[in-house]
């Protein structure tokens, strides 16, 4: 892997708390490991999805996890593509914006 390049999303908080965008930020590259942070106000759980090089769809790469930290291992050259969903007990919030992460 060589070097790598974070796009980040300026996310803004608007209305009430399930109506408020999460945020995902790429925080660390080192070797071939991304470690990223995220939030959403009043939620209890998350999915992440995922977009690689050459893929058309998001696929959910954590599922329900109560972390605000998600560790991808070995992505591969090209444009990544996140995004979070907050979740609580009246169910699933908005999508976050999304942040790109570009392997060299």
């Amino acid at each position: 892997m060589g070097e790598y390049d974070f796009h980040l999303s300026q996310l803004q908080y608007t209305k009430s708390a399930m109506n408020q965008l999460p945020t995902f930020v790429p925080m660390a590259m080192t070797g071939t490991q991304m470690q990223s942070e995220y939030d959403a106000l009043h939620a209890t759980s998350f999915d992440v999805l995922h977009k690689g090089p050459g893929e058309t769809e998001f696929t959910i790469v954590a599922d329900d996890t109560i972390d605000k930290v998600f560790d991808a291992s070995g992505p591969v050259s090209g444009n990544h593509e996140y995004k979070v969903i907050g979740q609580n007990s009246r169910g699933n919030g908005p999508e976050s914006e999304v942040a790109t992460v570009v392997v060299a």
